[in-house]
């Protein structure tokens, strides 16, 4: 097996996911001017209306609650949670890839051959027990980026809604932990349904997510050359 062969796969997805990632900033920021634009045009008009009827503030307040709802709430929770999901979803198949990447190289399974109750525990089986991995320096992010997941699942499957107690406070330490951190991106309604209202989560999201990323294919590099170099040491 040609050392450099195998290498180059790993190097040319490390680079594709870096390429990934710089698109997502970008249609962030994007995303981000056009909702500040539909926000500044309504607090035009907000103003003018105000101006025109300045003994009708509180009657205006209430004809417009709805319109006011849309365009500080519900349209970036809409744009913000999409991107959040997506973002997850560009984890989930960057871990996936940097494994199949590895179908070359001389193993007693391949990625498409493991079994399990879901992708991440299918990852960890796959490189700790079959590639040999040693995974410890990547715990730490791995912990990090599985927390923001969390609150993907949240979104995907309970409708943006999390488990609050009597007092309105959320049950999860993880979760509870992404709201104090992100008080502006994340805004708790009522009994435990939220929105996300900023793209800071998102940035930060996506740094954990190349932290652990980009570490994984730097061990995986070291890893894939070192299985190469014997099996060409034993051929020879």
């Amino acid at each position: 097996m040609n050392i450099t062969f195998s290498s180059t796969w790993l190097r040319l997805d490390e680079r594709m996911f870096l390429h990934e990632v710089d698109a997502f900033r970008d249609y962030i920021f994007k995303s981000e001017k056009s909702i500040k634009e539909i926000q500044t045009e309504f607090e035009k008009f907000w103003e003018k209306e105000v101006a025109d009827n300045p003994d009708g503030a509180d009657d205006l307040h209430f004809h417009y609650e709805e319109e006011i709802n849309k365009t500080f709430k519900l349209i970036p929770h809409i744009a913000f949670s999409s991107l959040y999901i997506s973002i997850s979803s560009l984890y989930e198949s960057s871990i996936k890839k940097a494994c199949q990447s590895l179908s070359h190289l001389p193993l007693d399974l391949k990625w498409k051959d493991m079994a399990g109750n879901s992708d991440f525990e299918k990852v960890r089986a796959f490189l700790s027990k079959v590639v040999l991995v040693d995974l410890n320096p990547l715990n730490q992010p791995w912990a990090k980026v599985m927390s923001y997941y969390k609150l993907r699942n949240r979104m995907v499957h309970h409708g943006s809604k999390i488990e609050v107690n009597d007092n309105k406070k959320i049950e999860d330490n993880s979760l509870s932990a992404l709201f104090t951190q992100y008080n502006s991106s994340l805004s708790l309604e009522g009994w435990g349904d939220f929105l996300v209202t900023d793209s800071q989560i998102l940035f930060d999201y996506l740094e954990v997510i190349k932290e652990f990323i980009t570490g994984l294919y730097k061990i995986l590099q070291e890893r894939s050359e070192l299985l190469n170099k014997t099996k060409n040491d034993i051929t020879l």
